[in-house]
């Protein structure tokens, strides 16, 4: 379903912002921004579920919109919403609740009970996952939810759009987010070498020696000399003390 001319300037402005995001905060705001303005809704939510770290950290929505019980039973509940169960069993791009359980079963369910859903009445809701991201990081959807009318195919279609535009976009900001990272411990820890803050920022990160190999495009072995070389040099027993060390700097402890 072509976009209509309207539609297609506000995505173009849309997708311009994305790239142009030097962090995932602001990359954030401007995917809630952009996306309220092509499928309006009563609420905008970026949900990261991590497997193995869920908690109100990973659950970013409007200030106000879920109270502090309904996020956390949310999260615990996750798998247990339709469009979280269609993306477990395969299921890509833009996808709504109408397209995976009826109206009744929804609004009978616990999570639409429990979840705020009934409370605000949001009885419809569509996500569109995001591509591309390291699958240790768990599921990452963006979705809009609202009362009224459901989600229609063109507004599907918008949002498949743009999946793959936010997809490059949070790799372009993590990327920058990382590069004035790196920076900043090369200011306080000054005796390290640019490469080995680059490997310091992902020690922080919880990245393990294999995975920070494949980001920056080392070997293994250059990957476990530099981390000997960091916790030789900041007189560091271990990566957990090391990381420890760094976030107190960092927040000036």
């Amino acid at each position: 379903m072509p976009a209509r001319p309207l539609q297609l300037r506000r995505l173009l402005e849309t997708i311009e912002t994305f790239h142009t995001a030097a962090s995932l905060e602001e990359l954030h705001r401007a995917i809630t921004a952009g996306v309220a303005r092509l499928v309006p809704g009563d609420t905008h939510d970026l949900v990261l579920c991590q497997p193995a770290c869920a908690s109100e950290a990973f659950f970013y929505s409007r200030p106000q919109t879920y109270t502090g019980d309904e996020i956390a039973f949310m999260l615990a509940h996750a798998d247990e919403h339709p469009v979280a169960r269609a993306y477990a069993a395969g299921g890509r791009g833009a996808i709504s609740v109408s397209q995976c359980a009826g109206d009744r079963a929804w609004r009978g369910s616990r999570l639409y009970r429990e979840g705020g859903y009934r409370r605000l009445s949001l009885h419809h809701e569509i996500a569109i996952d995001i591509p591309g991201r390291d699958p240790n990081d768990g599921l990452a959807v963006f979705s809009v939810a609202r009362g009224g009318f459901d989600f229609d195919a063109g507004e599907r279609h918008l949002l498949d759009l743009l999946r793959p535009h936010i997809a490059r976009a949070w790799e372009q900001a993590s990327r920058r987010q990382a590069g004035s990272s790196v920076g900043g411990l090369l200011r306080r820890f000054p005796r390290l070498s640019q490469r080995e803050a680059e490997v310091l920022h992902w020690i922080v990160e919880g990245k393990q020696n294999g995975e920070i190999a494949g980001i920056l495009q080392l070997r293994l072995g250059t990957v476990q000399e530099h981390v000997e070389n960091i916790l030789r040099k900041l007189r560091m027993e271990n990566r957990h003390q090391l990381t420890v060390h760094v976030l107190r700097a960092c927040l000036g402890r």
